[in-house]
Protein backbone atom coordinates (compact mmCIF):
# COMPACT_ATOMS: atom_id res chain seq x y z
CA UNK A 1 0.00 0.00 0.00
CA UNK A 2 1.38 3.80 -0.85
CA UNK A 3 -0.05 6.55 -1.84
CA UNK A 4 0.67 9.14 -4.60
CA UNK A 5 0.30 12.81 -4.10
CA UNK A 6 2.19 16.18 -5.30
CA UNK A 7 3.91 17.18 -1.94
CA UNK A 8 5.30 20.46 -0.71
CA UNK A 9 8.25 20.37 0.95
CA UNK A 10 10.70 23.28 2.65
CA UNK A 11 13.93 23.15 1.42
CA UNK A 12 16.53 26.24 2.49
CA UNK A 13 13.22 28.14 3.31
CA UNK A 14 11.63 28.13 0.50
CA UNK A 15 8.44 25.56 -0.09
CA UNK A 16 9.23 23.16 -3.32
CA UNK A 17 6.41 21.18 -4.78
CA UNK A 18 7.29 17.62 -5.80
CA UNK A 19 5.20 16.31 -8.25
CA UNK A 20 3.61 12.62 -8.36
CA UNK A 21 5.44 11.65 -4.90
CA UNK A 22 5.44 8.04 -3.46
CA UNK A 23 4.29 7.97 -0.09
CA UNK A 24 4.76 5.10 2.22
CA UNK A 25 4.15 4.27 6.09
CA UNK A 26 6.61 2.64 7.96
CA UNK A 27 8.11 1.72 11.65
CA UNK A 28 4.49 2.45 13.46
CA UNK A 29 4.98 2.13 17.10
CA UNK A 30 2.07 2.91 19.70
CA UNK A 31 -0.32 1.76 21.96
CA UNK A 32 -4.27 2.79 22.04
CA UNK A 33 -3.34 6.33 23.55
CA UNK A 34 -1.20 7.27 20.75
CA UNK A 35 0.69 6.09 17.50
CA UNK A 36 3.66 7.37 16.03
CA UNK A 37 5.08 6.62 12.22
CA UNK A 38 7.49 7.46 9.79
CA UNK A 39 6.14 8.40 6.12
CA UNK A 40 8.79 7.70 3.75
CA UNK A 41 8.87 9.88 0.61
CA UNK A 42 10.22 8.14 -2.67
CA UNK A 43 10.36 9.77 -6.43
CA UNK A 44 10.29 7.46 -9.41
CA UNK A 45 14.09 7.78 -11.52
CA UNK A 46 14.55 5.55 -14.13
CA UNK A 47 11.44 3.10 -13.27
CA UNK A 48 13.13 2.97 -10.21
CA UNK A 49 11.77 4.33 -6.53
CA UNK A 50 14.25 6.38 -4.74
CA UNK A 51 13.82 7.49 -1.07
CA UNK A 52 14.64 11.36 -0.61
CA UNK A 53 12.73 12.36 2.80
CA UNK A 54 10.94 10.98 5.70
CA UNK A 55 8.95 12.81 8.14
CA UNK A 56 7.54 11.56 11.56
CA UNK A 57 3.69 11.55 12.16
CA UNK A 58 1.33 10.85 14.75
CA UNK A 59 -2.51 9.92 15.36
CA UNK A 60 -4.94 8.22 18.30
CA UNK A 61 -5.63 5.02 16.98
CA UNK A 62 -8.89 3.06 17.11
CA UNK A 63 -8.63 -0.14 18.78
CA UNK A 64 -12.64 -0.95 19.17
CA UNK A 65 -13.64 -4.52 17.82
CA UNK A 66 -13.38 -4.33 13.84
CA UNK A 67 -11.16 -0.99 13.56
CA UNK A 68 -8.31 -1.22 10.82
CA UNK A 69 -4.46 -1.86 11.83
CA UNK A 70 -2.47 0.55 12.57
CA UNK A 71 -0.64 0.79 9.30
CA UNK A 72 -4.14 1.45 7.85
CA UNK A 73 -5.21 4.04 10.15
CA UNK A 74 -1.99 5.55 9.73
CA UNK A 75 -2.71 5.87 5.88
CA UNK A 76 -6.26 7.44 6.55
CA UNK A 77 -4.95 9.75 8.87
CA UNK A 78 -2.32 11.30 6.25
CA UNK A 79 -5.33 11.36 3.79
CA UNK A 80 -6.98 13.99 6.15
CA UNK A 81 -4.06 16.08 6.26
CA UNK A 82 -3.71 19.26 4.29
CA UNK A 83 -0.44 18.70 3.03
CA UNK A 84 -1.85 15.12 1.46
CA UNK A 85 -5.31 16.76 -0.35
CA UNK A 86 -5.45 14.67 -3.43
CA UNK A 87 -3.55 11.58 -2.41
CA UNK A 88 -4.74 8.89 -4.36
CA UNK A 89 -3.86 4.76 -3.04
CA UNK A 90 -1.44 3.19 -5.29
Amino acid sequence: MALQANVTLNAYGQDVVVPDVHVKVGNVKGNKSSCTFNVWFFKSEGGELSQFHEKEYWFVPSVEAGSDNFIKQAYDHLKTLSEFAGATDV
